[in-house]
């Protein structure tokens, strides 16, 4: 583990441990309760923070698959976080079978779903499972939604309408042509890119 540390425009400062081989990423729990700490008076987002963000700027409409969830979130986080400068959590992203991929989305939306916040229906880890926020993840969805300005607010519900319209194909396209480095162990890499090239 190599030990990565940030500091935020604003002077904060953290740290956590990273993988070289795998990503995944560590905090001691001080650092971690800092984080927390700093961001109940901070912008700062957390990987649950931007689930729970981003299914409530759906106005109800759901999230189809894990897959495409991953990618979504990937996509928040490595262009409209920083083109918004949004301090948030690195998840860990590493290239997978299916692009980029962090087993951090997996484990937030299982806590979310054990809590209460998150249900899914369909077939699980199948296209035909859809992501939905519960009544109470709603009040949860919108106090994370809070965290950001009015004018972030309106651009991610943009970037929402835009994402809504790629299937898994097509998410996983879009970041392949713009993120290469994640397509390494990529199962579907050459079949995606060569259907889309014909």
């Amino acid at each position: 583990m190599s030990r990565k540390d940030i500091k935020l425009p604003d002077g904060f400062s953290y740290f956590y441990y990273q993988c070289p081989r795998c990503s995944k990423v560590e905090y001691t729990p001080q650092e971690a309760q800092r984080l927390m700490d700093y961001a109940r008076d901070h912008q700062f987002l957390f990987v649950s923070d931007w689930i729970l963000a981003w299914l409530y700027v759906g106005d109800g409409a759901p999230v189809s698959g894990i897959i495409k969830l991953q990618k979504q979130i990937f996509v928040i986080l490595y262009e409209f976080a920083q083109e918004n400068d949004i301090p948030s959590e690195n998840p860990g992203f590493r290239a997978y079978k299916f692009g980029p991929y962090t087993e951090a989305i997996d484990r937030n939306i299982a806590s979310l779903m054990d809590i209460g916040l998150v249900e899914s229906r369909g077939r699980t880890n199948s296209e035909q499972e859809r992501f939905f926020l519960t009544e109470k993840g709603k009040a949860s969805g919108k106090e994370a939604l809070d965290k950001l300005t009015p004018e972030q607010m309106n651009k991610l519900k943009l970037l929402r309408a835009d994402l809504q319209q790629f299937d898994s194909n097509g998410i996983m396209t879009y970041i392949y042509t713009r993120y290469p480095e994640f397509t390494d162990e990529s199962i579907v890499f050459e079949r995606t890119l060569h259907r889309r090239r014909k």
